[in-house]
């Protein structure tokens, strides 16, 4: 029973950490639309606008590499 509580105990805290960074990460999207061009200019010029990114364009994706770093 107590293995369960502090799997759960760690499930939530790990969901609410993604939760508080995706938030501040559109957050900071939001209050800068610059980026977000920027960004949206470098999938269209690399991947292409109706591709999708994969993971082999991250090499080539450093601006929003970057930004997710961040």
């Amino acid at each position: 029973e107590e293995l369960v509580v502090l799997c759960l105990d760690l499930f939530m805290a790990g969901s609410k950490t993604t939760t508080d960074s995706l938030t501040a990460i559109f957050a900071l999207a939001l209050h800068h639309p610059e980026w977000i061009k920027s960004l949206r200019s470098d999938l269209d010029n690399i991947v292409g606008p109706d591709q999708q990114p994969t993971l082999q364009h991250a090499a080539i994706l450093p601006r929003i590499e970057a930004f997710l770093a961040e």
